[in-house]
């Protein structure tokens, strides 16, 4: 029985989506900090990447803080790929479009994925 437990409650969301919106959180963690060097500018924005189509099957559940949270991501996920695509023939520059794509993303999840999870005390 128990799958709802309150009258006005939320679906929960898809397993997968939860771990990738966990890998856009490490992904974008790792693309902030991509000025290191290569190695956390190619996991970051392979992490984000890969979590954003991870959490594809929650963009449309309701009870979101953002509601087209997902096409945020996605264009994050766009920029980032496109600014690791530039950083071969142009290092540094490639890197101008990681970073604030990688800090757009993490704060997109970071509004979304406490919504992710039932947090809410029954009472």
């Amino acid at each position: 029985m128990g799958k709802s437990s309150g009258s006005n409650s939320t679906p929960e969301p898809a397993p997968a989506a939860v771990i990738g919106m966990w890998m856009v959180v490490a992904g974008g963690v790792l693309g902030a900090l991509s000025p290191l060097g290569t190695l956390p500018l190619v996991a970051g924005v392979s992490l984000l990447v890969l979590g954003t189509i991870l959490s594809a099957p929650d963009a449309g559940r309701p009870g979101q803080v953002i509601g087209p949270w997902w096409s945020v991501l996605a264009i994050a996920g766009l920029v980032a790929l496109i600014g690791a695509g530039l950083e071969l023939p142009a290092p540094g520059l490639g890197r101008l479009l990681v970073v604030p794509a990688s800090v757009v993303a993490l704060v997109t999840a970071g509004l979304t994925l406490p919504m992710s999870r039932s947090g809410r005390t029954e009472g």
